[in-house]
């Protein structure tokens, strides 16, 4: 059972994230949320429950089994030549089912334009969180987290440049993991997707944030001109110093 300070817990330690998600994106394309008992979209399963939310936050008191307390997805698309983001986060997730269940879930936005490759472009994926209990069958928690950059635009696309599955441990506790990844052709617009399979036993709830961004490599030439400015500042301050001390 949650206890009051460990539910307190939980809602202070994504509070942050939900507020970076209220604040209002510099442009916005297609948000989307998908959920569902079964599969990821594209591999839905006959009588499924499952289905897309378009908009960028959901909740639902009892969604096949789960208590989702403010699912939130956010984005910077069209993006920047600096970088591009997409951003998820959720206050509380809850299996209320008595047993063992999965669910999956899908953020997506699409019509980024901006940063594209080449030269270049690092590709970081993180997500983190906190778990508040276990599960009363002692069933172990398990999260698949994957990050996405789709070429071809598409809505919750898993078809483009993708970084590694991660998998924290989400028994008990925080947890946090990054993957990082570089992509070297990327034409516009493109679409960014992360997708989460999770599976708590009963009782089980977390919490989580997390983000994918892309930003761009500096050209050889960018870092070589950067570093003859760093040596031209190391020998400036060497002669100031002797001319000080003679």
């Amino acid at each position: 059972m949650t206890t009051r300070s460990g539910k307190l817990a939980l809602s202070f330690a994504a509070l942050a994230a939900i507020a970076v998600l209220a604040a209002p994106p510099s442009a916005r394309a297609d948000l989307e949320i998908w959920l569902s008992n079964t599969s990821l979209p594209g591999t839905e399963v006959a009588n499924a429950a499952s289905g897309s939310f378009p908009g960028a936050q959901y909740s639902n008191a009892n969604y096949s089994g789960f208590q989702i307390n403010t699912l939130s997805v956010t984005s910077n698309s069209t993006g920047t030549p600096s970088g591009s983001e997409l951003v998820s986060a959720t206050l509380d997730i809850k299996n209320i089912s008595g047993a063992t269940a999965t669910l999956y879930i899908s953020v997506g936005d699409t019509g980024f334009l901006s940063p594209t490759a080449p030269p270049s472009l690092t590709v970081n994926s993180h997500v983190g969180g906190s778990v508040v209990s276990v599960g009363g069958n002692n069933a172990p928690n398990l999260l698949t987290f994957q990050s996405f950059v789709n070429s071809d635009d598409s809505q919750n696309g898993r078809t483009g440049f993708s970084t590694a599955a991660q998998q924290p441990g989400v028994t008990s506790g925080s947890f946090s993991s990054d993957a990082f990844g570089t992509i070297t052709t990327l034409g516009s617009p493109y679409s960014m997707t992360e997708t989460y399979v999770l599976t708590l036993g009963a009782g089980g709830e977390l919490n989580f944030a997390a983000n994918t961004t892309l930003s761009p490599v500096p050209e050889p030439s960018t870092m070589a001109i950067a570093g003859l400015g760093a040596l031209g500042m190391i020998g400036y301050g060497l002669r100031r110093r002797k001319a000080l001390g003679a």
